[in-house]
């Protein structure tokens, strides 16, 4: 089993959750603190219990951006901008 490593966001979302399982917290009360409708805690509560702590990671956690230049084409930029284009 991997590490789940949430952002602050997701884990303070986390650990309301967890709490309404525990029992701990109302639906009611989480649906207030985080800002969300009952019926949503509800089914974060659902979707934490079927498949656990990895429902508050978001989907595209694992994913590269596309934006994102490959390191040998921004080393030759660097290089043409400091040898042949320098003026």
């Amino acid at each position: 089993m991997r590490k789940i490593n949430l952002t602050p966001t997701e884990e303070h979302k986390y650990q309301i959750i967890k709490a309404v399982v525990a029992k701990r917290k109302t639906i009611k009360r989480a649906a207030v603190e985080l800002q969300l409708t009952e019926r949503h805690v509800r089914r974060l509560k659902q979707a934490y219990l079927l498949n656990g702590k990895q429902v508050f990671q978001h989907g595209n956690h694992r994913l590269k951006t596309h934006q994102k230049f490959d390191i040998k084409c921004k080393n030759k930029i660097v290089m043409l901008y400091e040898k042949k284009y320098k003026n």
